[in-house]
């Protein structure tokens, strides 16, 4: 940041010169250089006209016929390396030596016309040299900080490049994983037995690589989110302990996988919180997967839940994994960091699990920390959550069994035939009903003459929206009471706002859940999305 008084400050803030008696006004009070004290600034004056004085007495043998000659020297000198002040200041103190010094009477303030025409003629000729010295040097340190802002500039635009390119790199390692097993899933598919082992493994293989691609993308989505404040909590009370005892749950079978232990210390009464369950699960969930990421098979990764303090509850999560170095640490929660960047990528990831599990975390009010003690000594992560005011209390009861599976009639809408068809079939084989449309007007008429219990609407649809489609289907009475779905790759927040106020009872975003769909289609309610 350039101070307004500095020479950078010369321009003005539309880009065009500032007047030169303007410039010379700010030259005056501003405080340059900025490491050198005012006081000595002008005390270079004195030091300067003194000098001055005895080198004239020594060179030159007549003084009196050029009294102010040297003293010009160092009135530019010191307008150039003290400012405008000090360089008004070693002419005044120059008139007045040159006066007593070097115009007869020697010795004496000399008082007739020519002494006082000579020392008046070098004020003002003084003068203009001290004001031209420091406007050179404003200009010339204007130039200076400009060249310095133009090449921090551009290191700070290489090193965008450098880590978008870099990213880029990455995530099309992270995209290629995936997909290849995918595609190899598809061609055993196509040539192994149905219902054999070799099908059954490729079935597995692509839910496996899918689910992973999905992370992905929602992590992407999720940092761009919080980085721009549109995350929204849904924020309840509910038992910390019951949450990371779930999560935990749901990860054994990835750590045992990976051949490294779980050490569970979470405590049977309830910590009570209040947050977003999903979030918060998602937090623990990204440490568990860090974790296990970096812990070798043989390893052991430990969560304990305990309460700090009577204020907090903190969640550590610690392994026996490959460590992280000192000087990696303080950026380990920013995004796109890794402590492993090595070409073989082995552990994986966009780097993004921990920059969420902050940015989450901050967003409940909390904090994060990590530590390790080197590379090969493991590495603690802590989450430290405020705890609800008479957190003994009872936390809200869940909610009860969903209903017995019901036959529904589903309407498909989307512009993309390998989509529509497959989820027509997904929905097909465990029983619905299910008719396409590959437009807005084709979805309304044939909503009309099937008359189906839900509508899967894509929002991104040719010439009609989904939008438009949900508000067309709200105005029939007809489908006033069907269930709307926006099944869309448009997953913001703005998103599922802008869709509900159309019509939509719910918003989904792209890949949807199909434990999710189903649950909508057994129960017949959007609440919860």
């Amino acid at each position: 940041m350039v101070d307004r008084d500095s020479p950078a400050a010369a321009a003005g803030a539309s880009g065009t010169r500032t007047p030169w008696w303007r410039r010379a006004s700010r030259a005056l009070r501003a405080p340059q250089p900025p490491r050198i004290p005012m006081l000595l600034r002008l005390l270079s004056a004195p030091v300067a006209v003194g000098l001055t004085a005895v080198l004239q007495e020594l060179v030159e043998p007549e003084p009196h016929l050029a009294p102010y000659v040297f003293f010009f020297t160092a009135v530019a000198l010191v307008s150039w390396l003290a400012g405008l002040a000090p360089g008004l200041l070693a002419v005044a103190l120059a008139a007045l030596a040159g006066n007593y010094l070097f115009i007869p009477p020697f010795g004496e303030w000399s008082t007739g016309q020519n002494a006082l025409v000579a020392t008046a003629s070098f004020l003002v000729s003084g003068g203009f040299v001290a004001l031209l010295c420091s406007l050179f040097r404003t200009a010339f340190l204007d130039l200076d900080v400009a060249h310095d802002v133009q090449r921090r500039a551009e290191e700070a635009l290489r090193e965008a490049d450098r880590r978008k390119t870099e990213f880029l790199a990455v995530l099309s390692h992270e995209l290629r994983n995936p997909l290849a097993p995918i595609r190899n899933g598809i061609y055993i598919l196509r040539r192994a037995p149905a219902g054999g082992e070799q099908a059954r493994r490729a079935l597995d293989v692509i839910d496996r690589q899918a689910t992973h691609l999905t992370r992905l993308v929602e992590d992407l989505l999720d940092v761009t989110r919080i980085a721009r404040g549109k995350v929204r909590l849904k924020p309840e009370r509910l038992d910390l302990s019951a949450l990371v005892r779930r999560t935990v749950d749901d990860h054994r079978a990835s750590l045992a996988g990976r051949g490294v232990a779980l050490v569970v210390a979470i405590p049977a009464t309830a910590t009570v919180v209040s947050g977003d369950p999903t979030r918060l699960a998602q937090v623990v969930g990204n440490l568990l997967h860090n974790a296990a990421k970096f812990t070798p098979p043989g390893g052991s990764v430990a969560v304990s839940l305990a309460v700090e303090d009577g204020r907090e509850a903190v969640v550590r999560v610690r392994d026996t994994g490959v460590g992280i170095a000192p000087d990696v640490l303080p950026h380990l929660f920013q995004p796109f960091m890794q402590a492993d960047a090595t070409l073989d990528r082995s552990s994986g990831g966009l780097g993004l699990g921990l920059a969420l599990v902050r940015g989450l975390v901050e967003l409940h009010g909390g904090s994060s920390t990590a530590a390790s003690e080197g590379p090969g000594r493991g590495a603690e992560f802590c989450v430290h959550l405020p705890l609800e005011p008479g957190s003994a209390a009872a936390c809200p009861p869940g909610e009860g069994a969903p209903a017995a599976t019901a036959r529904r009639r589903v309407l498909l809408i989307d512009d993309v035939p390998d989509a529509v068809e497959s989820l027509r079939d997904a929905l097909a084989i465990v029983g619905h009903e299910v008719e396409i449309a590959f437009d807005g007007p084709g979805g309304i008429a044939k909503a009309r003459s099937f008359r189906p219990d839900a509508v899967l609407c894509d929002i991104g649809l040719p010439g009609m929206d989904g939008y438009e489609v949900a508000r067309a289907m709200r105005a029939e009475p007809e489908l006033h009471g069907v269930l709307l779905v926006a099944l869309t790759g448009y997953a913001s927040v703005e998103d599922a706002a802008r869709a509900l106020e159309s019509g939509f009872d719910c918003h989904l975003a792209k890949p949807p859940d199909m434990a999710e769909i189903d649950r909508l289609l057994k129960t017949g309610r959007a609440a919860p999305c």
